[in-house]
Protein backbone atom coordinates (compact mmCIF):
# COMPACT_ATOMS: atom_id res chain seq x y z
CA UNK A 1 0.00 0.00 0.00
CA UNK A 2 1.18 3.69 -0.83
CA UNK A 3 1.79 5.98 1.80
CA UNK A 4 -0.05 9.16 2.42
CA UNK A 5 0.16 12.23 4.00
CA UNK A 6 -2.06 12.55 7.07
CA UNK A 7 -3.28 9.42 9.22
CA UNK A 8 -6.39 10.39 10.84
CA UNK A 9 -7.43 7.63 14.09
CA UNK A 10 -10.19 8.11 15.49
CA UNK A 11 -11.05 5.59 18.48
CA UNK A 12 -14.58 5.02 18.74
CA UNK A 13 -16.64 3.52 21.46
CA UNK A 14 -20.44 2.90 21.88
CA UNK A 15 -20.85 6.40 19.41
CA UNK A 16 -23.65 5.57 17.48
CA UNK A 17 -25.28 8.36 15.59
CA UNK A 18 -22.42 10.97 16.60
CA UNK A 19 -19.36 8.84 14.57
CA UNK A 20 -21.78 9.34 11.28
CA UNK A 21 -21.61 13.17 11.64
CA UNK A 22 -18.03 13.23 12.39
CA UNK A 23 -17.92 10.58 8.96
CA UNK A 24 -19.45 12.87 7.27
CA UNK A 25 -17.85 16.01 8.13
CA UNK A 26 -14.08 14.10 7.06
CA UNK A 27 -15.98 12.75 3.64
CA UNK A 28 -16.64 16.36 2.96
CA UNK A 29 -13.04 16.99 2.96
CA UNK A 30 -11.59 17.87 -0.45
CA UNK A 31 -8.27 16.18 0.31
CA UNK A 32 -8.00 12.48 -0.30
CA UNK A 33 -3.65 12.63 0.59
CA UNK A 34 -5.44 10.67 3.70
CA UNK A 35 -6.35 7.69 5.36
CA UNK A 36 -8.67 6.83 8.37
CA UNK A 37 -8.48 4.72 10.79
CA UNK A 38 -11.19 4.11 13.07
CA UNK A 39 -10.60 1.55 15.41
CA UNK A 40 -13.87 -0.05 17.09
CA UNK A 41 -13.01 -0.39 21.09
CA UNK A 42 -15.71 -3.17 21.48
CA UNK A 43 -18.84 -1.32 20.91
CA UNK A 44 -22.16 -2.80 21.86
CA UNK A 45 -24.29 -0.25 20.18
CA UNK A 46 -24.74 -0.07 16.41
CA UNK A 47 -21.38 1.85 16.00
CA UNK A 48 -19.75 -1.17 14.44
CA UNK A 49 -22.58 -0.97 11.70
CA UNK A 50 -22.37 2.61 11.21
CA UNK A 51 -18.57 2.66 10.33
CA UNK A 52 -18.47 -0.44 8.53
CA UNK A 53 -21.29 1.10 6.42
CA UNK A 54 -18.73 4.64 6.09
CA UNK A 55 -15.70 2.48 5.51
CA UNK A 56 -17.79 0.64 2.74
CA UNK A 57 -18.31 3.85 0.83
CA UNK A 58 -15.13 5.25 0.94
CA UNK A 59 -11.85 2.72 0.92
CA UNK A 60 -9.60 5.10 2.71
CA UNK A 61 -11.70 4.66 5.78
CA UNK A 62 -10.22 1.79 7.63
CA UNK A 63 -12.20 -0.12 10.16
CA UNK A 64 -10.70 -2.32 13.37
CA UNK A 65 -12.55 -3.85 16.09
CA UNK A 66 -10.65 -4.58 18.88
CA UNK A 67 -11.79 -5.85 22.46
CA UNK A 68 -12.93 -3.05 24.79
CA UNK A 69 -9.56 -1.92 26.28
CA UNK A 70 -9.82 1.47 26.72
CA UNK A 71 -9.20 5.02 24.78
CA UNK A 72 -5.40 4.86 24.94
CA UNK A 73 -5.21 1.58 23.89
CA UNK A 74 -7.42 2.33 20.26
CA UNK A 75 -5.92 4.80 19.75
CA UNK A 76 -2.10 3.00 19.89
CA UNK A 77 -3.74 0.05 18.09
CA UNK A 78 -4.64 3.00 14.97
CA UNK A 79 -0.92 4.26 15.75
CA UNK A 80 0.40 1.10 14.50
CA UNK A 81 -1.04 0.67 11.56
CA UNK A 82 -0.94 4.12 10.78
CA UNK A 83 0.77 5.21 7.09
CA UNK A 84 0.84 8.71 6.83
CA UNK A 85 3.86 11.06 7.02
CA UNK A 86 1.78 12.51 10.02
CA UNK A 87 -1.22 11.25 12.50
CA UNK A 88 -3.71 13.20 13.49
CA UNK A 89 -6.52 12.44 16.15
CA UNK A 90 -10.01 13.40 15.56
CA UNK A 91 -12.62 12.37 18.50
CA UNK A 92 -15.74 10.49 17.04
CA UNK A 93 -18.31 12.55 18.69
CA UNK A 94 -16.92 15.70 17.02
CA UNK A 95 -16.63 17.33 13.71
CA UNK A 96 -14.57 19.28 11.42
CA UNK A 97 -14.78 22.10 8.79
CA UNK A 98 -14.66 21.49 5.08
CA UNK A 99 -10.92 22.88 4.65
CA UNK A 100 -9.89 21.42 8.04
CA UNK A 101 -7.13 19.00 6.53
CA UNK A 102 -6.29 20.69 3.71
CA UNK A 103 -5.38 23.57 5.80
CA UNK A 104 -3.34 21.43 8.07
CA UNK A 105 -1.60 19.68 5.50
CA UNK A 106 -0.77 23.06 3.92
CA UNK A 107 0.76 24.34 6.91
CA UNK A 108 2.80 21.23 7.32
CA UNK A 109 4.32 21.19 4.27
CA UNK A 110 5.13 24.52 4.00
CA UNK A 111 7.10 24.58 7.20
CA UNK A 112 8.21 21.28 7.17
CA UNK A 113 8.00 21.26 11.00
CA UNK A 114 7.88 17.42 13.11
CA UNK A 115 5.11 19.20 15.19
CA UNK A 116 1.95 21.36 14.05
CA UNK A 117 -0.13 22.49 16.84
CA UNK A 118 -3.79 24.62 16.28
CA UNK A 119 -6.84 25.72 17.97
CA UNK A 120 -9.95 24.18 19.11
CA UNK A 121 -13.51 25.39 18.53
CA UNK A 122 -15.46 24.56 21.98
CA UNK A 123 -18.74 23.74 21.70
CA UNK A 124 -21.16 23.53 24.88
CA UNK A 125 -24.62 21.90 25.60
CA UNK A 126 -26.26 25.27 26.08
CA UNK A 127 -24.96 26.05 22.19
CA UNK A 128 -21.93 28.18 23.15
CA UNK A 129 -18.75 28.31 20.61
CA UNK A 130 -16.04 29.25 22.63
CA UNK A 131 -12.46 29.33 20.32
CA UNK A 132 -8.87 28.47 21.60
CA UNK A 133 -6.12 29.63 19.63
CA UNK A 134 -2.70 29.29 20.66
CA UNK A 135 -0.86 32.49 21.61
CA UNK A 136 2.27 30.73 19.94
CA UNK A 137 2.26 31.60 15.59
CA UNK A 138 5.32 30.74 14.00
CA UNK A 139 7.69 28.59 13.51
CA UNK A 140 9.65 27.34 16.84
CA UNK A 141 12.48 25.47 17.84
CA UNK A 142 12.48 23.31 20.38
CA UNK A 143 13.97 25.16 23.22
CA UNK A 144 11.83 28.03 22.23
CA UNK A 145 8.84 25.99 21.89
CA UNK A 146 9.15 24.86 25.22
CA UNK A 147 10.14 27.96 26.83
CA UNK A 148 7.00 29.86 25.92
CA UNK A 149 4.32 26.65 25.70
CA UNK A 150 3.53 26.69 29.42
CA UNK A 151 1.79 30.65 29.57
CA UNK A 152 -0.56 28.52 27.46
CA UNK A 153 -0.90 25.26 28.73
CA UNK A 154 -1.32 26.45 32.44
CA UNK A 155 -3.16 30.36 31.74
CA UNK A 156 -6.13 31.27 30.42
CA UNK A 157 -5.94 28.85 27.46
CA UNK A 158 -5.52 25.91 30.33
CA UNK A 159 -4.77 22.50 28.36
CA UNK A 160 -4.64 23.60 25.31
CA UNK A 161 -1.17 22.12 24.26
CA UNK A 162 -2.33 19.05 26.23
CA UNK A 163 -5.33 17.73 24.06
CA UNK A 164 -4.91 15.38 21.17
CA UNK A 165 -7.10 16.48 18.59
CA UNK A 166 -5.18 19.85 17.67
CA UNK A 167 -1.60 18.49 16.45
CA UNK A 168 -0.13 16.63 13.82
CA UNK A 169 2.89 14.89 14.73
CA UNK A 170 5.34 13.47 12.17
CA UNK A 171 4.94 9.29 12.28
CA UNK A 172 8.53 8.45 11.82
CA UNK A 173 9.39 10.68 15.49
CA UNK A 174 6.41 8.51 17.08
CA UNK A 175 7.89 5.00 15.87
CA UNK A 176 11.76 6.03 16.17
CA UNK A 177 11.14 6.44 19.68
CA UNK A 178 8.33 4.41 20.55
CA UNK A 179 6.12 6.98 21.62
CA UNK A 180 2.47 5.76 22.64
CA UNK A 181 -0.18 6.28 25.28
CA UNK A 182 0.14 5.60 28.61
CA UNK A 183 -2.91 2.36 28.82
CA UNK A 184 -2.87 2.84 32.68
CA UNK A 185 -4.06 6.48 32.35
CA UNK A 186 -7.28 7.56 32.78
CA UNK A 187 -6.63 11.65 33.14
CA UNK A 188 -4.15 14.13 30.84
CA UNK A 189 -2.83 10.84 29.11
CA UNK A 190 -3.09 13.46 26.00
CA UNK A 191 -0.66 15.83 28.00
CA UNK A 192 1.59 13.17 29.14
CA UNK A 193 1.50 11.56 25.23
CA UNK A 194 2.67 14.60 24.12
CA UNK A 195 4.99 15.49 26.58
CA UNK A 196 6.77 12.57 24.99
CA UNK A 197 6.43 14.42 21.55
CA UNK A 198 7.61 17.65 22.44
CA UNK A 199 10.71 15.78 24.30
CA UNK A 200 11.61 14.44 20.57
CA UNK A 201 10.41 16.88 17.92
CA UNK A 202 12.79 19.27 16.82
CA UNK A 203 10.59 21.90 15.34
CA UNK A 204 7.37 22.94 16.12
CA UNK A 205 4.57 25.20 14.10
CA UNK A 206 1.96 27.02 15.34
CA UNK A 207 -0.80 28.67 13.89
CA UNK A 208 -4.46 29.87 14.41
CA UNK A 209 -7.22 27.53 13.77
CA UNK A 210 -10.39 26.54 14.84
CA UNK A 211 -11.96 24.43 12.46
CA UNK A 212 -12.06 21.54 15.26
CA UNK A 213 -15.48 21.94 16.91
CA UNK A 214 -14.78 19.90 20.40
CA UNK A 215 -18.32 19.00 21.73
CA UNK A 216 -18.38 18.74 25.87
CA UNK A 217 -20.78 16.51 27.32
CA UNK A 218 -20.50 14.28 30.05
CA UNK A 219 -19.38 11.45 28.26
CA UNK A 220 -15.91 10.34 29.37
CA UNK A 221 -15.83 12.24 32.57
CA UNK A 222 -13.42 10.46 34.78
CA UNK A 223 -13.96 10.76 38.55
CA UNK A 224 -10.67 11.66 40.44
CA UNK A 225 -9.49 9.64 43.16
CA UNK A 226 -6.17 9.56 45.13
CA UNK A 227 -4.34 7.32 42.53
CA UNK A 228 -5.45 9.91 39.62
CA UNK A 229 -4.34 12.46 41.37
CA UNK A 230 -0.42 10.69 41.72
CA UNK A 231 -0.35 10.68 37.76
CA UNK A 232 -1.80 13.74 37.67
CA UNK A 233 1.33 14.86 40.08
CA UNK A 234 3.73 12.83 37.91
CA UNK A 235 2.64 14.67 34.57
CA UNK A 236 3.48 17.97 35.52
CA UNK A 237 6.18 16.40 37.19
CA UNK A 238 7.64 15.74 33.89
CA UNK A 239 6.31 18.61 32.23
CA UNK A 240 8.51 20.17 34.78
CA UNK A 241 11.76 17.62 33.79
CA UNK A 242 11.50 18.41 30.09
CA UNK A 243 11.79 21.96 30.69
CA UNK A 244 14.79 22.01 32.90
CA UNK A 245 16.58 19.53 30.55
CA UNK A 246 15.87 21.80 27.57
CA UNK A 247 17.13 24.42 29.69
CA UNK A 248 13.71 26.10 29.63
CA UNK A 249 12.26 26.36 32.70
CA UNK A 250 12.29 30.38 33.53
CA UNK A 251 11.41 31.87 36.50
CA UNK A 252 7.80 32.30 35.37
CA UNK A 253 7.70 28.78 33.90
CA UNK A 254 8.74 27.32 37.13
CA UNK A 255 5.68 29.30 38.86
CA UNK A 256 3.40 27.44 36.51
CA UNK A 257 4.30 24.40 36.66
CA UNK A 258 5.18 24.25 40.48
CA UNK A 259 1.34 25.94 41.30
CA UNK A 260 -0.41 22.93 39.30
CA UNK A 261 2.26 20.22 41.34
CA UNK A 262 1.41 22.06 44.72
CA UNK A 263 -2.70 22.55 44.26
CA UNK A 264 -2.51 18.71 42.78
CA UNK A 265 -0.50 17.84 45.87
CA UNK A 266 -2.95 19.37 48.56
CA UNK A 267 -6.01 18.09 46.61
CA UNK A 268 -4.28 14.49 47.61
CA UNK A 269 -4.82 14.69 51.17
CA UNK A 270 -8.48 16.23 50.25
CA UNK A 271 -9.63 13.39 48.11
CA UNK A 272 -8.88 10.28 50.29
CA UNK A 273 -11.90 8.26 51.11
CA UNK A 274 -11.10 7.42 54.55
CA UNK A 275 -8.35 10.28 55.84
CA UNK A 276 -6.33 7.42 58.19
CA UNK A 277 -3.00 7.77 59.44
CA UNK A 278 -1.64 4.93 57.00
CA UNK A 279 -3.24 6.56 54.39
CA UNK A 280 -1.99 9.79 55.38
CA UNK A 281 1.62 8.52 56.20
CA UNK A 282 1.50 6.80 52.10
CA UNK A 283 0.50 10.05 50.73
CA UNK A 284 3.05 11.73 52.96
CA UNK A 285 5.85 9.62 51.50
CA UNK A 286 5.08 9.78 48.08
CA UNK A 287 4.94 13.73 48.43
CA UNK A 288 8.50 13.50 50.00
CA UNK A 289 10.11 10.50 47.08
CA UNK A 290 8.65 13.12 44.55
CA UNK A 291 11.00 15.40 42.79
CA UNK A 292 9.22 18.62 42.80
CA UNK A 293 6.05 18.13 45.22
CA UNK A 294 7.98 19.44 48.64
CA UNK A 295 9.25 22.14 46.83
CA UNK A 296 6.15 22.81 44.41
CA UNK A 297 4.57 23.33 48.24
CA UNK A 298 7.24 25.44 49.79
CA UNK A 299 7.14 28.02 47.17
CA UNK A 300 3.30 27.94 46.07
CA UNK A 301 0.24 29.62 47.73
CA UNK A 302 -2.29 26.46 47.77
CA UNK A 303 -6.20 26.14 48.89
CA UNK A 304 -4.87 24.93 52.36
CA UNK A 305 -1.87 26.36 54.00
CA UNK A 306 -2.36 24.83 56.86
CA UNK A 307 -2.92 21.49 55.85
CA UNK A 308 -0.10 22.06 53.51
CA UNK A 309 2.24 23.29 56.65
CA UNK A 310 1.02 19.64 58.12
CA UNK A 311 2.56 17.81 55.35
CA UNK A 312 5.51 19.35 55.14
CA UNK A 313 6.49 18.97 58.78
CA UNK A 314 5.14 15.28 58.65
CA UNK A 315 2.06 15.64 61.17
CA UNK A 316 0.46 12.79 60.54
CA UNK A 317 -2.02 12.03 63.33
CA UNK A 318 -2.94 16.30 63.59
CA UNK A 319 -3.39 16.00 59.64
CA UNK A 320 -5.44 12.92 59.73
CA UNK A 321 -7.74 14.21 62.56
CA UNK A 322 -7.87 17.46 60.51
CA UNK A 323 -9.09 16.00 57.55
CA UNK A 324 -11.90 13.99 59.30
CA UNK A 325 -13.24 16.92 60.90
CA UNK A 326 -13.08 18.32 57.65
CA UNK A 327 -15.15 15.89 55.93
CA UNK A 328 -17.59 15.50 58.83
CA UNK A 329 -18.67 19.57 58.59
CA UNK A 330 -19.03 18.95 54.74
CA UNK A 331 -21.14 16.36 55.13
CA UNK A 332 -23.55 17.87 57.24
CA UNK A 333 -23.55 20.55 55.85
CA UNK A 334 -24.77 18.95 52.52
CA UNK A 335 -27.20 16.98 54.57
CA UNK A 336 -28.31 20.26 55.89
CA UNK A 337 -28.66 21.53 52.75
CA UNK A 338 -31.09 18.64 51.31
CA UNK A 339 -32.80 18.70 54.53
CA UNK A 340 -33.88 22.34 54.26
CA UNK A 341 -34.87 21.60 50.73
CA UNK A 342 -37.09 18.53 51.32
CA UNK A 343 -38.88 20.86 53.97
CA UNK A 344 -39.48 23.38 51.44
Amino acid sequence: MNPVFISVIIPVYNMSGTVTRCLKSLRAQPFRDLEVILVDDGSTDGTGEDVKQAAAEAQWIHYVRQPHSGVSSARNSGLDLARGEYVVFIDADDVIDEDYLPHIAAKAKSSGADMIVWGIMHCYPDGRAVASNPRLNGFYSRKEFLTAFPSDQYGERKGLFGFATNKAVRKSILDRFRLRFDEGMSLMEDYDFFLGCFAHSESFYCFPETGYHYFHSERGKAKRNCASYRHLINVHSRCAGLLESEDAMTYGNRQLVFQAIANLSISLFLELDRPCCDQIRDCIAFIQDSRYCSAALRSSRTRSERIKEMILSGKTASLSLLLTLRKLYIYAKVKKTRLHGFRR
